[in-house]
């Protein structure tokens, strides 16, 4: 309210504060207070040009994907990550697309999907290592596929987390986009 009161301008900080708003909000499971926060972090980027823009919007949206995944919305929330992963491919920033697979991970392991669960929980796990980086989700698959080890399909999924580690960046940007269009 400061912001918005002080000045007409948008700025970094101003997307920053509303971030914070959002993610304090979405943590509360204040759903509907953290969309209409992080949606206006969105319109900021919108104004902010080629140079941040793509980045801060990317950035956005993700947070947004993270919030329909919270409030059980999936089909919104994979919409958000492919955007999300999308725009991020774009700059790049890897730690976006991180993020972007982890959460698609999480939201195929709602779904019921165990395999594309391993293979993108995998391909997040790496994107985090390569750039040396704590992950800012769990989507290992003892979180996301609770007993994974001791169930009948446990080579399977740990065949299907080491492709993902596998993949090139590129790669797995790919999977994560074709699982998040399916």
């Amino acid at each position: 309210q400061l912001f918005e009161a002080s000045t007409s301008r948008r700025t970094f900080a101003h997307g920053d504060a509303l971030t914070s708003l959002g993610a304090a909000c979405l943590h509360l499971g204040e759903f509907d207070e953290a969309r209409e926060a992080f949606r206006k972090v969105e319109q900021i980027a919108e104004g902010l040009g080629d140079m941040h823009g793509p980045n801060r919007k990317a950035f956005a949206l993700r947070w947004l994907a993270l919030t329909e995944l919270r409030a059980g919305r999936l089909d919104q929330a994979l919409a958000y990550c492919r955007a999300s992963l999308q725009l991020a491919n774009e700059v790049p920033d890897y730690n976006i697309i991180a993020s972007g697979l982890g959460l698609i991970a999480a939201i195929l392991a709602q779904r019921g999907l165990p395999a594309a669960t391993a293979r993108l929980s995998g391909a997040a796990a790496a994107m985090y290592a390569r750039q040396r980086r704590q992950p800012w989700e769990d989507s290992t698959l003892d979180t996301l596929l609770p007993g994974w080890r001791e169930g009948p399909d446990a080579a399977t999924l740990s065949a299907a987390y080491a492709a993902g580690l596998g993949l090139s960046s590129g790669e797995a940007v790919e999977l994560g986009l074709d699982e998040a269009a399916a």
